[in-house]
């Protein structure tokens, strides 16, 4: 069977064909893919802590009362937690935790300013990759303020507040790479004194993020090859943003999915692995305060099905309560603190609990804390026993559905706790473990059976149920629930083109030098994309995707403003920060996790204040400074027809477009600025009608058929050029041909996974990927 993912040039639909090849083993040669580089987000205000330095008269940070944590031994940590990738439970560990008990208000060097008072106290874990905190006791007043940022301030995580208190008395932070912080708790004068104590310190002994990306290439980044970002498949994109990264405990990374209930009333229950939380049989207690260290991530996916764009890491939400477990067969489920809000663009998934759902099976889930991959099964499943959990709470006989092999995709140490879901959609179980491998999608995989879960009758299935089935209607199917569905709901809109090929962006984007580009030799003083909205549209903030130059990224914010076209003043003006953009140097081979090579391209997420609401159908433009753009990032931008130009450039008060200016485009362009609207765009951009250059199927029995559309024939003598790539770009064949036929012999491509098929004919082009199962 061949699946034909159909991405032409007018970024048509996907669609599926089939065909009678047998599967073979899937081989990709280089992917790219981004990196959960940092994880510092949370719920946070946009204030700017106040520094170290700020007052108290201090000269130098080792002045400030300071937490060092104890050495202990890292070699044999990290050896551990390089045997638990092994193991068929797929988590991923990256920090060994250490205890403290420091009140920072009681302890914290006091300064005293005239509208506020801060705390400052200083934490030191020597050699750690990375550094993350559970504070207990925790309670801000309202204005208060809490920061964890590097002596240098180039890294911060932060500010929470007030809005961030919860009944457990709790926050559990991002990860902030490096080995030492300064903790800031601010509160206005005549405020309450904050309460605040440092409990838990997690000394990072991997990084997160792999070493090679963005690119594949060996080691661990060659095992997931083969599962698809998101991008390559945008009908799963509503779906996919039910699934979140999962950061438990400070040590463990899995996936879950934010799920539905049978009263739609948006409670924010996430579903998962038992084993994702601990591999231990542990008492209630000890669970209500793991689900008090979570820390889910949002939307941590590649805007590219290329994988080459770092995406945004701004959307998360901290702490939870516990609602029920299931240890014997692998399941939990617990209650975020606080929902996610509407520009995470929230999807609660709904769920089947019927003892026979029917395929096409899918998988969405974060192997090795990767941006959202795809697995596709299409055969049947049936209902098995997998070994593991704890000697005391082993898991019980027949309680998980089997999953035969995989058509597209696999699994890896991060994707437990990931859904199943069924044809419809619906949830049908969560990753145990497994051990399929890209070099072996036949291998089994085990996902408990929601169905089985559903009908145990013990205290914790019970509870899960009641809360999925809060009216006790016995309920075997539940819809999935979209809260912004009646309105509000946000739309990314973009354009740039072609994103959901497997093209890379150099292919995509214009190659065009940063100076020429940003107009910098002539009296420009910005540089912007326009956009149309209807009125009452709101817009709530926007992506901005950079390449950046070399291995070190400039902390200096870019300047932005939105401007109504024709008038001068801003609507709103404002920075977007770059502080947490790390990136690691060249590949360090004796301890290849601790660095990574720099990704070229990046995405920032800005908020804004507050929506801009449009009062009548109106031109926007989204600009940023020149000026304040550091040298090492260029702006990203996509030449179009001279009638499709949406890119602009200011001289002085005054707007020009692209298409008008003699350079650098010879006929229009557009920047890759994408702003969050709570409807689509009215501009009439949709891209051009266009007649496909040529299509591809199978033909006779051992052959496939690349036959070139009459409406796109030019002369009888015409050449046309076929070249095949996989999806890291490495060209695997080429041939010029003038017929409207070319026959190739299927056994050319089996056993090759996803492969693009470009073909370019008398100035046009057009690409076609087809994907060929492995056995």
């Amino acid at each position: 069977m061949i699946i034909m993912y159909m991405n032409c040039m007018r970024d048509r639909a996907i669609s599926r064909l089939n065909s009678s090849l047998r599967r073979v083993t899937v081989l990709f040669g280089l992917l790219f893919v981004l990196s959960l580089h940092s994880l510092e987000a949370q719920i946070v205000s946009s204030r700017q802590p106040l520094g170290w330095d700020s007052g108290g008269g201090l000269r130098t940070v080792s002045e400030l009362p300071t937490l060092r944590m104890p050495h202990f031994d890292t070699d044999s940590a990290r050896m551990a937690m390089e045997a638990e990738d092994l193991k068929s439970n797929r988590t991923f560990v990256f920090a060994h935790k250490l205890y403290a008990n420091v009140d920072i208000i009681r302890e914290g060097r006091k300064v005293d300013m005239a509208d506020r008072t801060a705390w400052f106290y200083r934490v030191r874990s020597k050699g750690a990759e990375s550094l993350n905190f559970l504070f207990e006791d925790f309670h801000l007043p309202e204005g208060g303020l809490l920061f964890v940022y590097t002596p240098d301030m180039k890294r911060m995580l932060g500010g929470w507040g007030a809005v961030n208190n919860n009944a457990a008395n709790t926050l559990p932070t991002g990860i902030i790479n490096s080995d030492e912080v300064i903790i800031e708790c601010q509160a206005p004068k005549g405020a309450t004194t904050p309460r605040l104590r440092l409990t838990e310190v997690n000394h990072g002994v991997r990084h997160i993020h792999i070493a090679g990306e963005p690119r594949f290439g060996s080691g661990p980044l060659k095992t997931t090859s083969c599962a698809p970002n998101v991008a390559c498949l945008p009908e799963l994109t509503r779906l996919s943003q039910s699934v979140v990264v999962l950061a438990v405990n400070g040590t463990l990374m899995g996936t879950a999915a934010l799920i539905n209930n049978t009263r739609n009333d948006g409670t924010p229950y996430l579903i998962s692995a038992y084993h994702v939380f601990t591999r231990e049989c542990v008492s209630f207690a000890s669970m209500e305060h793991l689900a008090k260290t979570v820390v889910a991530f949002f939307n941590y996916t590649s805007p590219t099905c290329s994988g080459e764009v770092r995406g945004t890491e701004e959307q998360s939400v901290a702490g939870a309560t516990l609602v029920g477990v299931e240890p014997t067969s692998d399941a939990i489920m617990i209650k975020l603190n606080s929902a996610p809000p509407r520009d995470y663009s929230p999807y609660y998934c709904g769920w089947n609990a019927g003892e026979a759902p029917q395929g096409q099976f899918t998988n969405i889930h974060h192997p090795r804390v990767l941006p959202k991959r795809i697995g596709v099964c299409n055969r049947a499943i049936r209902i098995g026993t997998t070994d593991g959990g704890s000697p005391r709470c082993p898991f019980e006989k027949q309680r998980h559905w089997v999953i035969p092999g995989w058509d597209i995709g696999t699994t890896q140490p991060g994707s437990s706790g990931s859904p199943l879901f069924d044809k419809d959609h619906l949830f049908i179980g969560a990753l145990t473990g497994g051990s399929s491998e890209c070099h072996a999608p036949q291998n089994e995989d085990y996902f408990y059976a929601f169905s089985k879960l559903s009908r145990l009758g013990t205290p914790g299935s019970t509870a899960i149920m009641k809360a999925l089935d809060p009216d006790g209607g016995s309920a075997q199917k539940c819809e999935p629930f979209d809260p912004f569905s009646s309105g509000g709901r946000l739309f990314r809109v973009s354009h740039i083109s072609g994103l959901h090929k497997g093209d890379s962006l150099h292919h995509l984007l214009s190659n065009i030098e940063r100076d020429n580009l940003l107009n910098t030799s002539n009296d420009i003083n910005a540089i912007g994309e326009r956009f149309v909205l209807s009125q009452g549209t709101e817009m709530v903030g926007f992506y901005t995707v950079l390449r950046q130059k070399g291995a070190e990224v400039s902390d200096q914010p870019i300047k932005y403003a939105v401007y109504t076209k024709n008038v001068p003043a801003p609507v709103l003006e404002g920075e977007i920060s770059l502080k947490k953009l790390v990136t690691y140097t060249t590949l360090d081979k004796e301890h290849s996790d601790k660095k990574r090579s720099p990704a070229p391209y990046m995405e920032v997420y800005t908020p804004f204040p507050m929506p801009i609401k449009s009062d009548a159908h109106k031109e926007y433009i989204i600009a940023l400074d020149i000026k304040s753009i550091a040298s090492s990032l260029t702006p990203l931008a996509q030449e179009k027809s001279r009638e499709r130009n949406t890119l602009y450039y200011r001289r002085g008060d005054t707007w020009e477009p692209a298409s008008r200016m003699s350079a650098p485009f010879s006929g229009g362009a557009a920047l890759w600025i994408d702003p969050l609207l709570t409807s689509k765009e009215t501009s009439s951009l949709e891209d051009e009608e266009t007649i496909e250059l040529f299509t591809i199927k199978n033909s006779y029995a051992n052959a496939i058929e690349i036959s070139i559309n009459r409406e796109n024939i030019g002369t009888n003598q015409t050449p046309s050029t076929l070249e095949v790539f996989d999806l890291g770009g490495r060209r695997l064949y080429e041939k010029t041909f003038t017929t409207l036929l070319l026959a190739l012999p299927r056994e050319a491509f089996e056993g090759l996974g996803v492969l693009i098929f470009r073909v370019r004919r008398g100035g046009e082009e057009e690409s076609v990927k087809a994907y060929f199962p492995a056995v």
